[in-house]
């Protein structure tokens, strides 16, 4: 129903007229995508960075379903458990951020705090979670040897 609502009060016109800004914030979108895939993906994911990474692409050109399916294509026998291991994820990530808590917040917040101050507050969360996942990622192939 919110989906709904929320496209049945889009205006076309108003989308019409910021054309550019559209173009370059999806090609910034699908620019950070790739780069994540493509550079943070080994380092987050050291076996199997391919199948994992590709789940997390779809997800952020699409929805959940879309890194469902591109995790199977990369791995149709499910040997690297990176299906598995993104539908674990999602149980976590999706109440938060995919359309969860922060997102339906994010509004009230970006209203109390400002604009700049939520951007340099998502940019430094970014860079640490980044951080993390590559020294997780580090620490677990240490243990794995």
């Amino acid at each position: 129903m919110l989906i709904v609502a929320a496209i049945g009060t889009m205006s076309l016109a108003t989308i019409g007229s910021n054309v550019p800004a559209v173009v370059v914030l999806t090609v910034i979108g699908v620019g950070w995508s790739v780069f994540g895939m493509l550079v943070l993906g080994p380092r987050i994911h050291r076996r199997n960075w391919l199948e994992h990474s590709l789940a997390d692409f779809g997800q952020s050109q699409g929805n959940v379903a879309t890194g469902f399916v591109l995790a199977d294509m990369a791995d149709p026998k499910r040997q690297s458990q990176a299906a598995t291991s993104y539908g674990y994820k999602q149980l976590t990530y999706e109440p938060i951020l995919g359309g969860g808590l922060l997102t339906a917040l994010s509004v009230p917040i970006i209203m109390a705090i400002g604009s700049l101050t939520f951007a340099i507050i998502s940019a430094v969360m970014t860079v640490l979670l980044i951080v993390w996942g590559v020294r997780r990622g580090r620490s677990r192939d240490a243990a794995v040897s």
